[in-house]
């Protein structure tokens, strides 16, 4: 409980902060993540899945994105942004960031690249 505490003053001192530095500007709060929904609901603020809270922030601030990819803890999250906006997400576990990057590593390599790899393993994959 006091570690818990700890972060949130943590985190409240940051927004402080913030806040100082920006000045008197109108500002909307929102709550995101699993555990958002009883937050938002004790601290009197709206809840947005996380998911909505970043594509939006990106389509405001850095409109020219066209793939937008969230590795977390627990799961892998990827927004297209170029002909429409498609979400995807990956099982809900950390093992599943592992297995999103070699899915998506073994998707931008065609067939014929991976026969005439070097058995050396010295070449460098884009993902």
């Amino acid at each position: 409980m006091a570690r818990t505490l700890r972060s949130f003053y943590d985190h409240l001192q940051v927004l402080t902060v913030t806040i100082n530095n920006i000045g008197n500007v109108p500002l909307t709060a929102m709550v995101t993540g699993s555990a958002g929904i009883s937050v938002s609901e004790r601290l009197g603020l709206q809840h947005i899945q996380e998911v909505i809270a970043c594509s939006k922030a990106i389509e405001e601030f850095l409109p020219v994105t066209d793939v937008a990819i969230e590795l977390g803890g627990e799961d892998a999250k990827i927004t297209y942004f170029t002909g429409g906006v498609d979400r995807r997400m990956n099982g809900i576990c950390a093992g599943g960031t592992g297995a999103f990057i070699d899915q998506n590593q073994r998707t931008s390599m065609k067939e014929s690249d991976i026969t005439r790899q070097k058995p050396s393993g010295r070449r460098t994959w884009d993902i």
